[in-house]
Order: C-alpha cells, then structure tokens, then sequence
C-alpha cells in the first residue's frame, strides 16, 4: 500500500498539510508542538477511522483545530495500482476508510505490544494464515497417536483451549468411574494391573448338571401334582356318583307308597266328582217328572203311588237346594286339589319308575378307599419331589450366585482396564493440546515467519534479535520487553512493526518518536528502511521525530519534510 498524497487542515495541532510523496521514505521533522503525533493520529482518522484522543463520536469536535469550526484529513492510496482516497471529516465523523485487517498494526506501531496474549496469538495465526481448524487438530491428534474416536467427540468451536480442558475433565470423570468399581483411589501404576478380587474356589457342581437336575425334580413335582389333580378329581367324580345312587334309591324305594296314593287320589277325585254332580243337580232345583197332560181334555194329571190325580201343571217349576248351591266351590276346589295332586303323583312315579332303572346301570354305591389310597400315595411322592426340586434349586442359586460373581470379578477388571484406558487416552488428548503441545506445535509454525523476519531485520540494523516466544512474550536479545529502555523498546516495536507489513503485503510503516535514538541508532534506521525501499519491500515509510532542524534526505529513496506550528513544508533531496 502506498500513500500518494497526504492533505490535513484543522486537525489537533494541524493547521495546514498538503505534501505529495514521491520517494518510499518521508522523514518528517520539527520541534515539539510542532504537529508531528497530530499528524500521525490525523493520518490514521483518514485510513482507519480510529481517534487515539477520545472515544466517542460525540467528542470529535474536541479534535477540531481551535477556532477552526470543521477539519479535514484525506490520504490518497494506491493499492495494487488502483488509486482511491481514505478520508475524515471533523466533527461529523464521515468519511470512507479501508478495512484491511493488518493495517492498524502499521499506523502505530505499539499496537501489537499493547495486545492480550491471546489476542496476540490469534492475529499472528491469521497474519501467518496457520490453520488452527478442527480437521488440523485431529490430524495432529491422530500423529501423535491420540484415540481418533475421543478426540471426535470434542468440539473445537470454543477453542483448542476449551477442548483440551473438557478432554481433562473426561479424564477426570474416567477416574471417578474408576474409583466406582474398584473402591480404590486412581492411580496410573496400580491403574494398568488393578484386576478384581477372585472369587473363593468350590466343589459345587457344573451349572448344566445342576440346570438339569433342576428341570428333571421340576418337570417330576409337575407330572406328580397331575397325577394328583386326576385322582382328586376321580375322588370328586365318586362322590358324586355315590349320592347320585343314594338319591335315586330314595326315589326308587318310594314307588309302593306313590302308587298307594294314586289309588287314593283316584278314589277322592272320583268321591268329589259324585259329590259335584249332585250338588250340580240340587242347585239348579228338582222339576216334577211324574205328570202328565190329559190327551182328552189338555188337563193336568199327577201319577202318584200308581194313581192319577189331577194336577195343575204351573205347579212344576224347579226350586234349587240352597245348601247345594252354597257347597258346591267346596266341592270344585276339593276335587281340583285331589286332580292335581293326582297329576303330580302320576309324575313323581315317572321319576321314581327313572331312578329305578338308572339304578340298573349306576348298581351301588361304591367305596373310596383305593382312590384314596393313591391320592395318599401321590401326596408323598409330591413332597419328596418337591424337597428335591428345592434342594436342586438350592444348588442352582448358589452355583449361578458363585458364577455371578466370577463373572462380576472379571467385568470389574476389564471395566477398570477400560477406564483406565479412556483416563490414559483422555490425559494423552487433553495434554496434546496444552498450551505446550499442539497449540505450541501450530503456533511454531505461525511464529517461524514472523521471527524469521525479525532476525532478518536484526541483521540489517545491527539491533538487538527480537523475537516472540510459545507463551507470546516478546523479548530483545533474550530480555523480555518490559525490561527494556526506551530506545530499546521502541527499536522492537518497529522491527514488529516492519515484520507485519511485510507479512501482510502492506509494505507500510508508520514510525514516531525517532527522536529517542541515538545518532548511530538513527543511521542504522535510515540505512535499513534505504536497503527496504531499494529491494522494494516497503512501498511507504513515514518517520516522525522531534529534532532541532530538517533532516537532510540522504538519496533519492528519501523525501524530507519540516514541520512547524502545524504547517509542512517540503524540502529537497540531497
């Protein structure tokens, strides 16, 4: 990236610049509260938007010249030969600006220091484009010989960092698991032969021995209680055939007497039949039968003991019996009663005429005592079949308890072997990816460039070899930063400075404060950025510093201007 042309009014201490450059390297220089960081801070308003001064678009008049009621900033660029302006209008805070990701880091060159490590560390693997994705950790987890399938449990979406703390808790929970079968605490050594106690030795017998025994006393004790349930029921059926026969003898011995009443029956039915049929003829009166009519005369006559005497014929009207008439239900009701009982008589001798001849068939009853006698006998049979089907059962449980916890013994010991193996892979993963193991493994690579340039740029100036360690500290000539002078520092900042923009292909730096070298540091400054601008490796240097008088530009690589009350002027080449 190249800066054409750099146009500043009424910015800070900037009240009028307006330069071109036309050399690699501008040595801008005046005395103090002459504009030098007003024009530094006002260069990265127009590229980047950034004010060092406040920080909030609000204060942006607080930026403005005083007296002055708006300021401007515009640096024309030329990238990749495409000319195109960054700019910054005060106080309104508009402008266009460009938004490459490195270009901060070369406006101040203090900026990298000032980051957290962790920012550090992700800038410098996007600056070096080392892919830290999670397809490149599992392949560098997998050439370390790391478990693939553990290792693609993890998520690499919260960072190397994360993962490799939820590797060391799954080891931790492993050990736990440990701990849960064995009731010891984890340890790594006594982990890897740990084996469950043995279960105590036995003269029980095979288990398929016993299994059959088992079913055979089983399969014995059920046929038994069959045997049993069909002679019970034998039993049952006996009993009660047995007072069938004595029920149907009841009926059968009560044929004589059924019959003696049928007799009876007839006899009473036949008594109140008579009886019925004279009230009958009383209730409804007696009617003379002995009289005649005259065949001469059309009189009455009478034949009474074997004479005729006359006899008036409306005389013979029939008078009914009153005590017929009122005996008569009685009469009804007695013969219906003994019809009845007739009809039910006739019935019962059915029955018992039945029972008699089922009787023919059924014979008598019949004794139990041999039915009972095997129920007697099955009984025993079940209960010593059912005392051996125990015992043998007894024998099961014990041989399947023994077997159980052989068994338990030795799932104890593989799981433990199991747990100690998912602690070991756990331990192996979460360490490979510590801060010390993959992450440093990457990171090494990602540093490579970087303190490859900074020992190149070493060589060139003379200065001290600066480089950035696994933990991301930097350090010169082996002092780490913070002990260093100031001179000291600032020669570290620039050379980190210079390393990103060479890495980043802005070919930019933007260096204050020269004036804090001493006047052999200043030529080995000069000469360095000569040599860059000569191999084109930078594009634009601008280097401020507060100095008593302009700074003679020393070829044509250099353009030289002086600064004072915040106007520029440009001075010519040597």
């Amino acid at each position: 990236m190249k800066i054409e042309s750099i146009n500043i009014q009424n910015i800070l201490g900037i009240r009028a610049v307006d330069i071109a450059l036309t050399a690699p390297v501008a040595i801008i220089a005046g005395r103090n509260k002459a504009g030098k960081s007003s024009l530094i801070e006002s260069i990265r308003l127009a590229m980047i938007g950034k004010a060092d001064r406040v920080n909030l678009k609000k204060d942006y008049d607080q930026l403005v010249t005083d007296g002055a009621k708006k300021g401007t900033a515009t640096v024309s660029i030329d990238v990749g030969g495409i000319t195109s302006n960054c700019s910054m209008t005060l106080p309104s805070g508009m402008g266009q600006h460009s938004n490459h990701e490195y270009l901060p880091y070369v406006l101040d060159a203090s900026l990298f220091n000032s980051l957290a490590v962790n920012d550090r560390r992700k800038m410098l693997f996007k600056l070096t484009a080392c892919s830290i994705t999670a397809e490149v950790i599992l392949e560098k987890l997998k050439g370390r010989k790391c478990s693939s399938i553990k290792a693609a449990e993890l998520n690499f979406k919260d960072g190397i960092e994360a993962a490799s703390k939820a590797a060391k808790t799954k080891a931790t929970e492993a050990k736990g698991s440990w701990k849960a079968i064995t009731g010891e605490t984890y340890g790594e050594v006594k982990a890897i032969s740990w084996k469950a106690p043995e279960v105590e030795a036995t003269d029980l017998p095979d288990l398929n021995a016993v299994e059959t025994k088992t079913t055979e006393w089983a399969d014995h004790v059920a046929r038994v209680n069959q045997n049993l349930g069909g002679f019970q029921q034998e039993l049952k059926q006996l009993a009660e055939t047995n007072a069938r026969i004595t029920t149907l003898h009841t009926k059968a011995n009560s044929i004589e007497r059924i019959k003696t009443k049928i007799e009876e029956d007839k006899k009473q039915q036949a008594h109140w039949a008579a009886k019925i049929a004279d009230a009958e003829t009383k209730a409804q009166g007696t009617v003379q039968t002995n009289t005649f009519e005259c065949p001469c005369c059309g009189g009455g006559l009478l034949l009474e003991n074997g004479k005729l005497h006359a006899h008036l014929i409306e005389d013979d009207v029939a008078t009914p019996d009153p005590e017929a008439v009122k005996a008569l239900p009685e009469y009804r009701k007695a013969h219906q009663l003994h019809t009845s009982a007739l009809l039910n008589a006739e019935k019962e001798l059915i029955q018992a005429q039945v029972a008699e001849e089922e009787l023919k068939t059924l014979g008598a009853v019949k004794t139990s005592d041999s039915i009972q006698t095997q129920i007697d006998d099955a009984r025993t049979k079940l209960t010593y079949s059912q005392s051996q089907h125990k015992e043998w059962s007894d024998k099961k449980a014990l041989v399947t308890d023994h077997q159980r916890k052989a068994e338990a013994a030795t799932k104890a010991t593989e799981n433990a072997l199991k747990y100690h193996t998912d602690v070991a892979e756990w331990t192996a993963i979460g360490d490979a990816l510590a801060p010390d193991g993959i992450p440093a493994e990457i990171l090494a690579s990602a540093l490579k460039p970087v303190n490859d340039r900074l020992r190149e740029s070493a060589t060139k100036t003379g200065w001290m070899q600066v480089s950035i360690s696994s933990d991301m500290q930097i350090s010169a000539d082996g002092r780490a930063y913070a002990l260093l002078c100031e001179s000291e520092k600032w020669r570290t900042e620039a050379m980190l400075c210079e390393a990103i923009s060479h890495l980043s292909g802005l070919k930019l730096i933007i260096l204050d404060r020269m004036d804090v070298l001493d006047l052999p540091s200043r030529g080995e400054l000069l000469k360095w950025l000569n040599s860059l601008a000569t191999s084109s490796e930078i594009e634009t240097a601008i280097v401020c510093g507060t100095l008593k008088e302009a700074y003679k530009a020393p070829n044509a690589n250099f353009q030289s201007f002086w600064l004072e009350q915040g106007v520029i002027a440009a001075l010519a080449a040597a």
